[in-house]
């Protein structure tokens, strides 16, 4: 992509810019980022979440809950929702839930979506990584969701989701 943009360049211009092998290694300096995560160790326990992945841009949390602190000895999962994410979960009655398996990390068997249903859109609210797929370990999620939306929430009227309709009902 660099060497193609450079061939676009009058000499004036490409005398100015930096070389192709400069501007690669600032490239991986950017995609590599030491201090941002450590998602993909093979030990659960040493996932690490920094900066960005634990709070919002404006400094809000952003993940909200590591089972591994707060049910040790389950199968782990992290739930990541912004406040503002929360309310429009909060003011929407009707949400759906989507996992999907190619995305994840490696150590994670999926990341699993909340989504609002907003007229004919689907908007993506929660994010959870998830060790596991057992019914446990969805009642778990739920509860951590509700707890995080407030004592007033009572839950979504609806849920359209696949597999876990019965999962919904009983934590409903």
């Amino acid at each position: 992509m660099i060497r193609r943009a450079n061939r676009n360049l009058n000499d004036d211009e490409a005398n100015l810019m930096p070389n192709v092998s400069a501007l690669e290694r600032i490239i991986e300096r950017v995609r590599y980022d030491q201090n941002a995560i450590t998602i993909n160790e093979a030990n659960l326990e040493n996932i690490q979440f920094f900066g960005k992945y634990r709070r919002t841009k404006d400094d809000k949390r952003f993940l909200v809950y590591d089972s591994r602190l707060l049910q040790p000895g389950l199968p782990i999962f992290f739930l990541f929702i912004s406040r503002f994410s929360a309310r429009i979960l909060k003011n929407n009655a009707n949400w759906a839930g989507d996992g999907t398996f190619k995305t994840c990390p490696n150590n994670m068997l999926q990341i699993y979506t909340v989504n609002a249903l907003i007229g004919y859109s689907s908007l993506p609210c929660a994010f959870v990584f998830m060790e596991d797929r057992t019914e446990e370990s969805y009642l778990r999620v739920f509860s951590a969701l509700s707890d995080r939306l407030g004592e007033e929430f009572i839950g979504p009227d609806s849920f359209l989701t696949g597999k876990l309709t019965n999962i919904i009902k009983k934590y409903a």
